[in-house]
């Protein structure tokens, strides 16, 4: 049966040749067919997505869903971008300014913002590419221009504040932070005697950089944030140095 006919959103039934059917039945030659409707009817079920077998009836359906269910995929579609945010540590504040909504907006064809809320909610928009069209206007407007020279001074800049000092297993002593996990950077690979930084990532504890590593001279205004001071225990250091002395 074809999804054209203006009972289509109130139909709960069907009978063929004068007995009940399945609304996946399908029609022979003959047939008499009579439809049953209800304005009590809630409308279509999304298991009718995989009766019909035209684009176009998938496509009417798609759309009343989005139609009665607009409200709840906006409220959805605003708990995914929320929930992005908060997984890559983005501030939501600092993003969501009318004037990068309305980039978004223009970019993916939409009236207004709760259309593009609605449309992540149902599914035909993805979160990450709102988000992050937004993080590049929010980066186009606030990027600075800063040079390698600035950031390592930035990271070897003396901590004025007095802040608690937690030594490490690793022998690495970490400027405010208790009992985190601490690994060595393979891309640099640190030795005692090396300026260092320290690098907290996203569930791996704290990566041990050198000051002048390409990663941490490269990073972002946002990963920069999470640069901390750290440096090498005397025990290590000389230890480092006895190794050096011996070689020499």
């Amino acid at each position: 049966m074809r999804y054209t006919a203006p009972w289509e959103n109130k139909m709960v039934g069907a009978r063929v040749n004068g007995k009940l059917v399945n609304i996946d039945y399908k029609i022979q030659n003959g047939d008499r067919i009579e439809i049953l409707t209800s304005q009590n009817s809630k409308g279509p079920s999304r298991d009718w997505l995989n009766i019909v077998k035209s684009t176009q009836a998938k496509n009417k359906i798609n759309q009343w869903f989005k139609k009665e269910f607009k409200e709840d995929n906006i409220i959805r579609g605003k708990e995914l971008i929320v929930s992005y945010c908060r997984g890559k540590s983005i501030n939501l504040q600092n993003i969501l300014k009318p004037k990068y909504q309305q980039v978004v907006q223009k970019k993916y064809g939409f009236r207004d913002w709760d259309a593009v809320l609605a449309a992540i909610g149902h599914g035909g928009l993805k979160e990450g590419q709102v988000v992050n069209r937004l993080f590049e206007e929010y980066e186009k407007e606030h990027k600075k221009e800063i040079t390698d020279e600035t950031i390592l001074e930035r990271i070897s800049e003396a901590n004025s504040q007095k802040v608690h000092i937690a030594k490490s297993k690793s022998g690495i002593v970490v400027k405010g932070i208790n009992d985190m996990a601490v690994r060595f950077s393979k891309c640099c690979n640190p030795v005692p005697g090396d300026e260092i930084v320290g690098f907290v990532t996203r569930g791996r504890g704290m990566s041990i950089h050198r000051t002048d590593c390409i990663n941490m001279l490269h990073l972002s205004d946002v990963e920069r944030a999470r640069l901390i001071d750290a440096e090498w225990g005397r025990y290590v250091r000389d230890r480092g140095r006895r190794k050096i002395s011996g070689r020499a």
